[in-house]
Formats: C-alpha cells, structure tokens, sequence
C-alpha cells in the first residue's frame, strides 16, 4: 500500500494506490480495486470521480481492507472529515490533527519490512533523485550514483515492484513510503554497511566538494559515561528538528545526504 501519510486528499491517495497495483499488475482492473477495498464499482467510480462523497463508514471498510494500522486509519478519516464535514469547526480539528500525524510520522525507524531498501546503498538516495523536481535523466543519475545506467533502470524497476516508489498521473515519480531514517536497536551487518558507504561518499565529498555546498564539524570532548544515552537522545532529537525544517516533500530540486556520528574515541582507536 502506498503511504497514506504523504496525502492531503483521500482521492489521489486512492488513485495513486490503484496505479501502484496496476504497475505491479497491468491487468488489474478498477473493478477488481473496488472489490479489494470491500466496496461496488459504482460507488468507487462515484468517489474516485469526485462526484460523491465519502462516509466513515465506508472509510472504515476501505482502510480494513487495505490493512491500515490504528493510526492509518485515523489519518485516512481525518483527511475526509477535514474536507467533508458539515462543522467548519470539525474541518478545522481534523487539519490539526493531520499536521500533528505527518510531522509524528516524518522519520519513521527502519523496520523488518523496509529491509529491502538497505540491500544495496543506494536505493533511498535513488529515491530521492528520481522525486525530486525536474528528475535527471537516467545517464546524469547513473553519475551521481557512481552506478551504471542498467543498474539505475533495475533498482528503479525493483524499487516500483515492491511498492516503495509509484508513478503519477503526470509521469513523475512519487514516494509511497514516509522519509525513513536509517537505525535500529539491534546490530546488523546490513545497517553497517549501508552507513558505511555514506562515510566513504562524504570523505568524497570533503575533499572535492566546493565549501558553500557542504558543511562538516568535529569535535572531540570528554564526557561522564552516565550522560552518554542523554547525548545520544540529544542528537536524534536536534535530527527530528532538522528535518521537520528543511525536508520538502514536493519542489525539492536537489538531493543532500545528513549524516551524525557519535562514538567513543579511545574504542575507536584500540579495536
């Protein structure tokens, strides 16, 4: 399922989750949609035109069907209510709590079923490169990437498949998927590698980059061990903050990498 938390209007998510499923599925069909969402042809025609609105009810059906979570499905209510309801007041508390979703949900931890974007590095940046405005071509994403042109073209396709990335109705290419931010509480060899390799293209970048389009800072200091989980606590907040700030799902024309690093200097140099 497409990611409803990237939406403001029920119908294009609904519309963009059909498109996903038929790129998935060239053969499937609106009809086959309306029965998957546990709803007649008719009324998802009627919906999808915009010519009928939507009930809770039927909102619930649809988001049961589509196997939203708890909190799938209240933002898939209150993005109906906040464009339906007859109380302006009740418009007005549903867009609240909409902002008060997306800016909960802008990084979300890695998961079990996002392993597949760590498989090799440079999925999420692909991602990224391919959704932000004006898209480069394959030959310009190949090159940022240090990847071939065929390598592009197989990850982007591998990427559709799995449901991580969809095409709009204008041709570009949309997330289905919020922003993920790359952690876990439990070591992996897969998470290792993904940050090392972003280690490796910011050396790159320290020693070839112009200064105005990069930022580094280093500092070494001593500190009590107690504070140390505060510390790190510290750092993904200020990350949660600054990307709240700077991240933009729709204009962006450019494509950076942030990167913090926390660790313990004397390990660091002994093992």
């Amino acid at each position: 399922m497409v990611s409803v938390f990237l939406y403001e209007d029920f119908r294009t998510f609904l519309n963009d989750e059909f498109r996903a499923r038929t790129a998935r599925n060239p053969k499937y069909s609106i009809r086959a949609f309306a029965r998957d969402l546990n709803v007649s042809f008719s009324r998802l025609s009627e919906v999808i035109s915009k010519s009928q609105g939507i009930s809770l009810s039927t909102s619930h059906k649809m988001a049961s069907a589509l196997k939203m979570s708890d909190t799938e499905k209240e933002y898939f209510q209150h993005l109906i209510i906040s464009k339906y309801h007859r109380s302006g007041e009740m418009r007005n508390v549903a867009q609240e709590k909409i902002n008060h979703i997306k800016k909960s949900r802008l990084v979300v931890s890695l998961r079990e079923k996002y392993s597949d974007l760590i498989s090799k590095w440079y999925y999420l940046p692909l991602i990224e490169l391919l959704t932000i405005k004006d898209t480069p071509d394959l030959v310009s994403i190949a090159k940022t990437l240090e990847i071939t042109p065929s390598e592009v073209t197989a990850a982007t396709n591998f990427l559709l498949n799995l449901g991580h990335i969809a095409k709009a109705s204008d041709g570009s290419w949309k997330k289905t998927k919020p922003f993920l931010k790359i952690e876990s509480s439990t070591p992996s060899k897969s998470i290792r590698n993904f940050h090392a390799k972003f280690l490796q293209t910011a050396e790159n970048a320290l020693h070839h980059q112009p200064i105005e389009k990069r930022k580094y800072l280093s500092t070494v200091f001593a500190i009590k061990k107690e504070n140390v989980e505060s510390a790190r606590k510290e750092l993904e907040a200020f990350n949660q903050k600054f990307l709240e700030k700077f991240i933009s799902e729709e204009g962006a024309d450019t494509v950076y990498c942030f990167s913090m690093q926390l660790f313990n200097l004397e390990k660091a140099s002994h093992e």
